[in-house]
């Protein structure tokens, strides 16, 4: 399957219009128009013909998890010509078809300060807490494990850089994990979560 695409803009645009024309050569799939882009994993894209050429949504994505938040009943038809428009004015989003307006909605959704989620690794036992600060500030997070048998000492590794940070082949290392030995924790504490950061605490248990 070839993957072709093509790219245009800066994640710095808040407010424009992109219009394009797109064909569908093959496949059981449509197309992608990819817009409100702040990073690989925070982004919005119209999928045209998506779910085995289905239906069409907008899909939003937020630390690399994707829902859909406007649906259509649109198909894509091989070898046909499709003209169309993507207006983004703040939060506002208008897409249009061939002229006629498909879908018109403003996102309300707040961006959380801190995401955080605990899993336990099954072949080691140890707890893993998983935080995501999206903000442009560092945030200082409570974690809480309950009843939760945990060390002093973690490994924390850690992922930091601006929105617009790009790993290339120029620069392979722009954004890199830093691992690095941690004391100071129990079943409860506080941790102060770089700006722009994913971050994995790794605790074993209380030895």
């Amino acid at each position: 399957m070839e993957d072709a695409r093509s790219t245009a803009g800066s994640a710095d645009w808040s407010n424009y219009t992109m219009e394009l024309t797109a064909r569908k050569i093959g496949g059981a799939e449509g197309f992608l128009v990819m817009f409100g882009v702040r990073d690989s994993g925070n982004f919005y894209w119209w999928n045209l013909g998506g779910w085995n050429n289905t239906q069409s949504a907008v899909e939003k994505a937020v630390n690399g998890a994707k829902a859909s938040i406007a649906t259509s009943a649109t198909t894509i038809e091989t070898g046909r010509d499709y003209r169309l428009k993507v207006e983004v004015s703040g939060r506002k989003i208008t897409l249009w078809l061939d002229g006629q307006k498909v879908n018109e909605f403003t996102d309300h959704a707040v961006v959380e300060p801190l995401y955080q989620v605990v899993s336990k690794d099954a072949k080691s036992g140890d707890l893993v807490i998983k935080a995501v600060n999206a903000q442009d500030t560092a945030v200082r997070g409570t974690v809480d494990l309950g009843r939760a048998r945990v060390g002093r000492t973690a490994t924390v590794t850690s992922l930091t850089g601006s929105p617009s940070d790009v790993n290339s082949i120029a620069d392979p290392d722009r954004i890199a994990p830093v691992e690095q030995r941690v004391t100071g924790f129990s079943r409860s504490f506080a941790y102060d979560f770089p700006a722009h950061s994913v971050t994995f605490i790794r605790l074993g248990g209380d030895r």
